[in-house]
């Protein structure tokens, strides 16, 4: 968990808005705007998050952070069942780009950059966070 938050610039709970299963291919996510594409065994989903609470870095409860999170699969399918709209996840975050509208923010982690949400991981990582 170290090691993850070792590399995390922004900790957030978050509440997907729109379906990132559904939208346009864009080169870097977008507000609003979502995608998924494979390559090489590795998916690419990028949707909106409006935070609930910061857990660790520089966000405010209700901003909507454009997200975009890769991990390992080989098809449509393998996504993880939270990738829905409405699901209140944990992310973990650094920043993957700017755009004209500011951060776009990505998962550091192929395998843990977003965890189902639980109050009592969100309050170990947010303890976690303060030490690091």
């Amino acid at each position: 968990m170290d090691a993850l938050l070792s590399h995390t610039e922004l900790l957030v709970i978050g509440e997907i808005v729109g379906s990132p299963l559904e939208g346009k291919f864009t080169s870097l996510a977008m507000p609003g705007e979502t995608e998924l594409r494979s390559v090489s065994g590795i998916l690419t989903w990028s949707f909106s998050v409006k935070v609930t609470e910061v857990l660790s870095g520089p966000a405010s409860p209700q901003d909507k952070l454009a997200i975009t999170i890769q991990r390992f699969g080989e098809r449509h399918g393998d996504e993880l069942p939270m990738l829905k709209a409405g699901s209140k996840c944990i992310f973990f975050l650094s920043e993957y780009g700017k755009d004209g509208r500011g951060k776009v923010w990505s998962t550091p982690d192929w395998f843990f950059g977003i965890e189902a949400y639980s109050e009592p991981k969100a309050k170990i990582l947010k303890e976690r966070a303060k030490s690091k």
